[in-house]
């Protein structure tokens, strides 16, 4: 999956009929691209580790080339699609991009839930009692 095929499903779910038809979106979503992948790399990097995947190849940038291969974990291609789209409509749109996020972060708890938990003692670091 490419970066282009995230970026013209997220215009897809703005809305847009054609991605072809609304270039002033897919000239903003380089960028906007790199801000989702950005915030879902820490998260991306737990998920390789408790898959056994190898390591990721996102480094953060300003943007992405909408050629290149989608960094990120397969699992990630619809909340970055919906973040995307999210960013996308937050000017023009602030009721759908309230709901296109909220899809967002609800993809994302639900990749949170899949990663295994370890448990650590809590640490009491006032010494009150």
């Amino acid at each position: 999956m490419t970066n282009r095929d995230i970026c013209n499903a997220a215009i897809r779910l703005a809305g847009e009929t054609a991605p072809a038809d609304v270039p002033d979106y897919l000239s903003r979503a380089t960028s906007l691209l790199a801000a989702v992948c950005s915030e879902c790399a820490s998260l991306d990097a737990a998920y390789r580790r408790a898959h056994d995947l190898d390591d990721g190849t996102w480094i953060p940038c300003v943007s992405v080339n909408v050629d290149a291969e989608f960094p990120l974990c397969d699992v990630f291609s619809s909340p970055a699609a919906y973040g995307l789209a999210a960013l996308l409509t937050l000017d023009e749109n602030s009721t759908l991009s309230e709901a296109l996020y909220a899809r967002f972060a609800s993809f994302i708890g639900e990749i949170r839930r899949e990663l295994p938990a370890k448990p650590h003692p809590v640490t009491d670091v006032y010494h009150l009692i």
